[in-house]
C-alpha cells in the first residue's frame, strides 16, 4: 500500500500510534505526530505498509465546516 490515504476519525492518540474510530491502528514513523488532531476529528493519513504494519508518513487534519462555523459564531459573540 505505498502512498495510500486512510481517512478516519481519531479515537486514540499514543506516542507511537493512533487508533481510528473503526479500530484501525496506524503506527507513526519517526517525526510524524498526530498532536495537532483533536480526538473526534477527521484526519487523512498518508500510509505505507512495512512488515505487516500500517505506517503513517504524514497526517493531515480534515476541514470540519460545522466546528469551524461554531468557532466563528462563538468568537463573534
Amino acid at each position: 500500500m505505498p502512498g495510500a490515504a486512510v481517512v478516519g476519525i481519531l479515537r486514540e492518540r499514543h506516542s507511537d500510534h493512533i487508533v481510528l474510530s473503526n479500530g484501525t491502528a496506524i503506527f507513526l514513523l519517526d517525526g510524524v505526530s498526530a498532536d495537532h488532531v483533536a480526538i473526534g476529528r477527521s484526519l487523512t493519513a498518508t500510509c505505507t505498509v512495512q512488515d505487516g504494519k500500517t505506517l503513517a508518513t504524514a497526517i493531515q487534519l480534515n476541514p470540519d465546516w460545522l466546528l469551524d462555523a461554531l468557532a466563528e459564531v462563538s468568537l463573534n459573540c
